[in-house]
């Protein structure tokens, strides 16, 4: 019978060679080890199981990295700063489960440093085909065509309403569903006007999507056309002829001239409320009696295209009132705002201005007023009132064709509108 000989404790607490660990075992670090490492003169490592080793560098940054070989070359792996665990680095347990992440790997025979370049690669591509990458580089591509207003529009509306519940999603797993649960959401606060954008702007970024994602192959967002509460349409407030008389009466004697003379050119003009508010002094031709002329830039206009707009006699003659008071400039407003002068004046001055009048109308009720009388008193062509008012044709061909701008039949139209005014002012 053989004697049992003890074996003796190693010293610093290493693991006995009988004990079958792997020699780099008998001498792996410790967490106290790792906070308690210092910077050095020159950089140095903190050697640790099976390839692991701590870097710590002369500016003090301690990095974990790993050694190891693959296809016959030996490589390193950087893993990640240290810390201390809840540190926000990996901590001595967290870099050593992530050696022997990569030591299975290995085992598969897959090279760690490329599966992690393509870990990173798959990363970058998934954020870059979300629903909001997607929906964002849409918006940035047709930031030339929209107006500030519209362009403020779409980014709120997919921020408030989309966003939060789908943004984060690859564009190419949205569903239809997934987004008639979001507009019917807005419907259910009684926006219906808001639901039908929403999923407007939906298929407009997501058939950008399929135009530039291969992985993305259909748009839910069209799959639910017909599917949102109908909205009934309503006109906007607008005065009937009869009112019309008793409000210009009002209107010559209301306190403010500026306010007056702005909603005077909204009738003269039977432009949109925007277009006025906006103008610049620069934008007007007051050189030539009889041949007058206002050029609405195309950022200012709805369809993005410029606007001419011959000024009658009335029109004219209010312009050049109004520049003893407003024009300081060229580039000068036509009508300041009340807190801002270097903004226009707000859409509230005006509502204002009317309610004081005891109009029931608003400043986009004019065109409407316009309209009605233009084809019903005046009995003008229909095509001449069209371009008055800066409509296209719904007929996309007929639009593209027809470039006509009438623009001696609009001056006599609307000569003949500043005239009827003036009589039923009388």
């Amino acid at each position: 019978m053989g004697v049992s000989v003890p074996v003796p404790p190693n010293r610093a607490g290493a693991i006995p060679p009988e004990s079958g660990a792997e020699p780099s075992q008998r001498r792996a670090l410790s967490d106290a080890a790792c906070r308690a490492a210092q910077p050095r003169d020159k950089p140095y490592k903190l050697s640790d199981a099976g390839g692991l080793f701590l870097f710590v560098a002369p500016s003090g940054s301690k990095l974990w990295r790993l050694k190891y070989r693959h296809a016959g070359r030996e490589k390193l792996l950087s893993l990640g700063p240290y810390s201390a665990p809840g540190g926000g680095g990996l901590s001595l347990k967290e870099a050593r489960a992530r050696r022997d992440q990569a030591k299975a790997q290995l085992r598969d025979g897959i090279d760690p440093s490329t599966a992690k370049r393509e870990a990173k690669a798959d990363a970058v591509r998934a954020a870059d085909n979300t629903l909001r990458a997607v929906a964002e580089e849409w918006q940035a591509k047709q930031a030339g065509a929209w107006s500030e207003s519209h362009r403020e529009r779409v980014r709120t509306f997919l921020e408030r309403d989309v966003f939060p519940q789908l943004g984060a999603r690859p564009a190419a797993s949205v569903t239809a569903p997934e987004l008639l649960r979001i507009v019917e959401a807005i419907e259910a606060r009684g926006a219906l006007e808001t639901a039908r954008k929403v999923r407007q702007f939906l298929s407009q970024a997501l058939r950008y999507a399929m135009r530039t994602r291969p992985e993305v192959q259909s748009n839910p967002a069209d799959a639910l056309r017909g599917a949102l509460t109908r909205r009934t349409s309503k006109p906007y407030r607008h005065l009937t002829a009869e009112q019309l008389g008793p409000f210009l009466l009002k209107l010559r004697g209301y306190r403010s001239a500026t306010t007056a003379a702005a909603i005077r050119l909204q009738l003269l003009a039977a432009c949109r409320p925007g277009e006025l508010r906006g103008a610049r002094w620069q934008e007007f031709d007051l050189a030539t009696p009889g041949a007058e002329l206002w050029t609405v830039p195309a950022e200012r206009m709805k369809g993005r295209k410029r606007h001419l707009v011959p000024l009658s006699r009335q029109a004219a003659a209010t312009l050049r009132e109004l520049a003893a008071i407003t024009r300081t400039a060229p580039d000068a407003l036509l009508f300041r705002g009340l807190n801002d002068p270097r903004e226009p004046m707000s859409d509230a001055t005006m509502r204002a201005a009317l309610d004081r009048l005891g109009a029931d109308t608003t400043a986009h009720g004019f065109r409407h007023l316009f309209s009605t009388m233009a084809n019903e008193q005046l009995l003008a062509p229909a095509d001449v009132i069209e371009r008055c008012l800066a409509h296209e044709p719904a007929d996309r061909v007929r639009a593209a064709y027809n470039r006509a701008e009438h623009l001696e039949a609009r001056r006599a139209l609307l000569q003949a509108w500043a005239d009827r005014l003036d009589s039923i002012e009388a």
